[in-house]
């Protein structure tokens, strides 16, 4: 009876093993590849003339005064009339590296790659700048918020 109960068992445990071609048990398969899976290159940053618009970017501008400071999903307008004014950005379309096209519900900033002066100091930036807020034309100049602070007139 005991020969009788193993044949089964054996029979039964050889039936869970998949058969490929030849009568062969498959082979184990493979575990699960490790977490994380394999890296995904990440997207590239968005360059205008050198200025990498990931990060914070300053726009300034005279006659009349008026500044913007571009940060994450936003845009914040501010003029001495005016003391920041949030919009969220909607969209930004770079073009060939040296344009970038930021829109939001009434302000619109368009940075073309190139050398500005804001006709009041030294400093020279690296972005012309353009903004239309409420249909008004601002132009002005824009510079990386880090490299603002590194050249300092």
């Amino acid at each position: 009876m005991r020969v009788a109960i193993l044949a089964v068992l054996t029979l039964g445990l050889s039936a869970c093993e998949p058969e490929i071609s030849g009568g062969e048990p498959a082979a184990a398969p493979q575990p699960p590849a490790a977490p994380g899976g394999p890296a995904v290159p990440e997207a590239p940053k968005p360059f205008v003339g050198g200025v990498d618009l990931s990060q914070p970017v300053n726009l300034i501008g005279t006659e009349p005064f008026w500044s913007v400071k571009i940060e994450g999903a936003t845009m914040s307008y501010s003029s001495p009339e005016e003391p920041g004014k949030p919009y969220v950005i909607g969209s930004t379309k770079i073009v060939d590296g040296n344009k970038a096209e930021l829109t939001s519900a009434g302000l619109n900033v368009t940075l073309t790659a190139g050398t500005c002066s804001d006709g009041m100091s030294d400093r020279v930036y690296p972005l012309t700048a353009v903004a239309t807020l409420d249909g008004k034309t601002l132009n002005g100049c824009a510079i990386g918020t880090a490299d603002m602070a590194k050249t300092k007139p």
